[in-house]
């Protein structure tokens, strides 16, 4: 009777061991879930956010503002898609109707049966779903066998879900300038708050983001390609850590001022300190609708004269931040992009006096002179107008003494020869046309994400060419 005893205690104890082991085991993987379990039991919601990879910076209040959704996300990220079923779960059994759920899968560490599943659970919820969008460094960071293996996985996983009726997918790693550009990240699979808001905003099917089965194929060969242009051709750009970049400009500079901006790539790309002088909507030359032009703009900034510059405006910002910031002993590279606004405002080219401020030429030539003068030995960079699919893509002249905006674009390549400064031709040497506009320009002028990244990136290459760290 004792040795029987004995065996029941030892049997209970090694099955208590089991059950602590198990508990331990449980606490360990899922210890980190608790509160977020706990607030999806406990708060009012109909739209729900749980990721594989850091959405801290997903803000709840653009959900709100652009899509009426009240949303709840997770905090942490979410280890496999076996935990992403029960925080579905515990979201459905919470007694809130939920209407959609985006779910930022990482294909990597996701088993697609796991989220089939979940989505033929809920048939009344609209699955949104964004892969991760890693920086480009964690692919060149792989061999290419395990390089090819991640990608195909993406492939396999989209496909498997592709056209189920409660499904969107939605892929970004075909996108150069968000993978490309160091800026956009905090971390290697965590993008900072502007980005993941443009993000937010382009997973949504209006959006060109989103799989069908028209470009599914042709999206993911888009996004093997870049990779393997990144694996086989690198590019290496200077550290110009101690170097300052001043930009001056109209809204192509000036109405952009994140990580996505072209100074932000610039930034990006090369380390360097940059400073956002643009002026958006407004011309080089003077003229009734822009009140102070590109050379007076350039005097202020020699004379750190805030006094003289319109408050409130992107230029105010920038030379104030430089007056804040800047560093006289740090070399320092100039570049000025104008011409959009001159062309538009049917503003002369050249006037009888080459330094008249009211001609787009004389505003630009005394900008440049007074540059050098007070900047003796530093890098000036001219940077063309690109091509616009306004006004018969620039074909049509605005006024008696305006010209097509071919003749502004020249008039910087002669200037820059001239007085012997570099220059940058974006009017013919990005791929910009009348037909094909769309691709670059996000309303027929502005470069969108993309374009901005092109013309950052030849900054990058042009400031390359005989950099001298000071």
């Amino acid at each position: 009777m004792v040795k029987v005893k004995r065996i029941v205690y030892i049997g209970l104890g090694l099955f208590g061991a089991v059950l602590l082991t198990l508990g331990l085991l449980v606490i360990v993987k899922y210890g980190k879930y608790r509160q977020d379990l706990s607030n999806i039991r406990s708060e009012a919601y109909d739209t729900v956010f749980f990721s594989m990879y850091p959405i801290d910076h997903y803000d709840e209040a653009d959900y709100e503002h652009f899509r009426g959704m009240d949303i709840i996300k997770s905090s942490v990220e979410i280890c496999d898609t076996n935990v992403m079923k029960l925080y579905m779960d515990m979201a459905v059994r919470s007694g809130n109707l939920i209407s959609t759920a985006y779910l930022g899968i990482d294909p990597a560490n996701a088993d697609t049966e796991d989220i089939v599943q979940i989505t033929l659970e809920n048939p009344g919820v609209m699955f949104e779903i964004i892969l991760a969008y890693p920086q480009m460094d964690y692919w060149l960071g792989m061999d290419e066998e395990e390089c090819k293996t991640v990608w195909e996985g993406y492939r396999e996983f989209a496909e498997n879900l592709l056209g189920m009726e409660n499904v969107r997918i939605y892929y970004f790693c075909n996108e150069e300038w968000l993978l490309c550009n160091p800026a956009n990240y905090t971390e290697t699979f965590h993008t900072n708050a502007e980005v993941s808001k443009l993000l937010m905003c382009h997973s949504d099917y209006l959006h060109h983001n989103i799989l069908n089965v028209d470009n599914f194929y042709p999206k993911f060969n888009e996004a093997w390609s870049l990779i393997e242009k990144y694996r086989t051709e690198p590019t290496e750009y200077p550290d110009a850590s101690r170097v300052e970049i001043i930009f001056f400009g109209d809204s192509v500079i000036g109405n952009y001022t994140d990580s996505m901006s072209i100074p932000g790539i610039v930034n990006g790309l090369t380390n360097a300190s940059v400073y956002n002088c643009g002026y958006g909507g407004k011309s080089a030359a003077k003229s009734a609708k822009t009140e102070i032009s590109v050379s007076e703009i350039v005097e202020a900034f020699i004379r750190q004269d805030l006094d003289s510059l319109p408050t409130g405006t992107q230029v105010y910002a920038g030379v104030e931040h430089y007056i804040q910031n800047g560093n006289t002993d740090r070399e320092k590279i100039f570049i000025i992009n104008y011409g959009l606004n001159d062309y538009f405002d049917g503003l002369p080219v050249v006037a009888e006096d080459p330094y008249d401020a009211a001609s787009f030429g004389g505003a630009m030539r005394t900008a440049v002179e007074a540059l050098k003068e007070a900047y003796p030995g530093e890098r000036i960079i001219l940077l063309t107008p690109n091509l616009s699919a306004e006004f018969d893509a620039g074909e049509a002249i605005q006024s008696q003494v305006g010209s097509k905006l071919q003749a502004y674009a020249d008039k910087v390549i002669e200037l820059a020869d001239r007085l012997n400064v570099e220059v940058l031709d974006n009017f013919r040497e990005l791929p910009i046309t009348k037909e094909n506009h769309y691709i670059l320009l996000a309303d027929g002028t502005h470069p969108n994400e993309q374009g901005r990244f092109l013309i950052g990136k030849r900054i990058a290459e042009q400031i390359r060419q005989n950099f001298v760290k000071k």
